[in-house]
């Protein structure tokens, strides 16, 4: 058993073989959910022999089924009750995926979008709601102000959000869940 501080030491075990269960927050110790959302889909491959168990404080429900799909056995949030949590893990040999029962209600609810989100609009709300404007996001991602604009606009589609007052308040609101 190891508590790692950063993606990057997990993928060293991960590259030698010497990890049999990933229990993990998708932030790295910068808090930057990004890196753990690319570390997840970067090793889908080891996830075939290695469980992936997700514990985390981040709910948006587009993001529970991408990482679902890319291999997470078990998808739970830190506001689920312990026995929740145990009773999903007793039942992961089970069943190719599990998510908490609350999780589960709100990924499948009319009220989670259609379509999940990409990684750039994740990427772009993720700094959306530390109060970067697209200028400034344009200029860290090294891409167009057009380029950021088209995944802001994406975004709002899929989140049906009317405009940009509408958006913040969303962020805000959703704030450790980007």
């Amino acid at each position: 058993m190891a508590n790692l501080k950063s993606f990057s030491a997990l993928q060293l075990l991960l590259e030698i073989g010497d990890v049999d269960i990933v229990f993990t927050e998708l932030y790295d110790s910068g808090m930057d959910i990004i890196t753990g959302i690319e570390f997840i889909r970067n090793n889908r491959h080891h996830w075939r022999k290695v469980k992936l168990i997700i514990l985390t404080s981040v709910e948006e429900p587009g993001l529970v089924k991408y990482l679902t799909g890319m291999g997470a056995q078990c998808y739970f949030s830190k506001r689920d009750d312990i026995t929740a949590i145990i009773s999903g893990l007793n039942q992961q040999d089970r069943i190719q995926s599990v998510v908490s029962p609350r999780l589960d209600t709100q990924t499948n609810s009319e009220n989670a979008y259609r379509t999940p989100l990409t990684m750039a609009e994740l990427n772009v709300a993720w700094l959306l709601a530390r109060n970067n404007t697209v200028i400034t996001i344009s200029k860290q991602m090294n891409v167009s102000y057009k380029t950021i604009h088209t995944h802001k606009t994406n975004l709002m589609k899929k989140l049906n959000i009317a405009d940009m007052p509408q958006l913040m308040k969303y962020l805000s609101v959703q704030h450790h869940s980007f």
